[in-house]
C-alpha cells in the first residue's frame, strides 16, 4: 500500500527543496509541483479551483478534481508532493479519495516569518492579484480563519501578514480536525535543511544512515525589496498572535473551511492584533 506524503505550509518555506530531499534519500515518487502544459486543473490546481474551494467550499467541482488527481498518482511505495498550494484547495477534506487503507503524513512546514515575507516582496507575488489567486489566499475569501480586518488598511505588508497567519492558522484547524486519521508532522525550514533536521526528519519514513543534501532549490533572484527590511521586522514583531486558539475557536463556532461561509455562524472575532 502506498505511503502518501503532502504538506500543508505558505510556500517560500521550502517545498521545492523539500522534495529534492526526500527524492535523493527515499526510495519514493518526488515531486514538487507539476506546472507543464495541460496540468494545470489535471494535477495542479488553477485559479478556479483555488477561489472555487476557499469561497464557496468542497463543491462538486473541487471533489472531481481530486478524485482525477488521485487517479493519475502511481502505485508505489511512498508518494511525495510538496506542492503548497493543494492544501489551500481541499487537499486535506478529501483525502478520504485515496485507496482504502492509504497512510497518509502531513508535513505543517513552516518558516521564520521576517524572511518568508522579505521572500514575498522581493518577487513583489502580491502586488500582482492573479498569483495570489493561484498560489495563494485572498483575504477576500469567504472561508478564512483569521479576519481581515486588522489588516486592510496595511497596504502589501497586511495582506503577507494575514496570509502567514492564515496558513499556521489552517494548520492548526488542520491538526486539530483530522489529526486522529492522518499523521501530522511539524517542520521548521531552518532546522529541516540542517543536516541533523533532515535526518530526523527522514528517520520517520524509515530512512537510515548518511543524508544526501540538496542544494538550495527555487531560491530568489537577487532583487531589491520594495520595503525595507527594517520596517517589515517592526511591523512582523508587533503581530500577537495564537493560531492554535484562534483555530479552536473557529471549529467550536461551527464553521469549517469546506462549507460555503455565508451558510454557517458568523465568524468568531480575531484575536489577532495587528500594528
Amino acid at each position: 500500500m502506498t505511503r502518501y506524503v503532502f504538506t500543508i505550509t505558505a510556500g517560500r518555506t521550502g517545498t521545492a527543496w523539500l522534495a529534492q530531499l526526500f527524492g535523493a534519500n527515499l526510495d519514493c515518487v518526488a515531486h514538487h509541483e507539476f506546472l507543464n502544459f495541460g496540468e494545470f486543473g489535471i494535477r495542479s490546481q488553477d485559479v478556479g479551483l483555488m477561489g472555487a474551494f476557499n469561497h464557496w467550499g468542497n463543491g462538486e467541482r473541487v471533489q472531481q478534481f481530486w478524485r482525477r488527481k488521485f487517479g493519475l498518482i502511481p502505485d508505489c511505495g511512498i508518494y511525495v508532493e510538496t506542492n503548497h498550494a493543494l492544501a489551500k484547495c481541499g487537499l486535506i477534506e478529501n483525502l478520504e479519495l485515496l485507496p482504502e487503507g492509504a497512510e497518509v503524513s502531513i508535513i505543517t512546514l513552516q518558516r521564520e516569518w521576517l524572511a518568508q515575507a522579505m521572500s514575498y516582496l522581493r518577487r513583489y507575488d502580491f502586488y500582482n492579484m492573479s498569483t495570489v489567486w493561484l498560489w495563494y489566499l485572498d483575504m477576500r475569501y469567504q472561508n478564512r480563519i483569521v479576519s481581515p480586518a486588522p489588516f486592510t488598511d496595511k497596504g502589501v505588508l497586511g495582506q503577507i501578514a494575514w496570509y502567514m497567519a492564515e496558513v499556521e492558522a489552517r494548520q492548526a484547524y488542520y491538526r486539530q480536525m483530522f489529526g486522529e486519521r492522518y499523521t501530522f508532522i511539524d517542520a521548521k525550514m531552518e532546522e529541516v535543511t540542517t543536516e541533523d533536521g533532515a535526518r530526523a526528519l527522514l528517520e520517520q519514513f524509515g530512512h537510515n544512515g548518511a543524508v544526501e543534501m540538496p542544494e538550495k532549490a527555487n531560491a530568489n533572484p537577487a532583487t531589491p525589496s520594495p520595503i525595507d527590511e527594517t520596517q517589515v521586522r517592526a511591523f512582523i514583531n508587533r503581530l500577537k498572535f495564537d493560531p492554535e486558539d484562534l483555530a479552536r475557536k473557529y471549529i467550536l463556532s461551527g464553521r469549517r473551511l469546506d462549507i460555503r461561509g455565508d451558510s454557517v455562524p458568523p465568524s468568531p472575532s480575531s484575536d489577532i492584533k495587528a500594528p
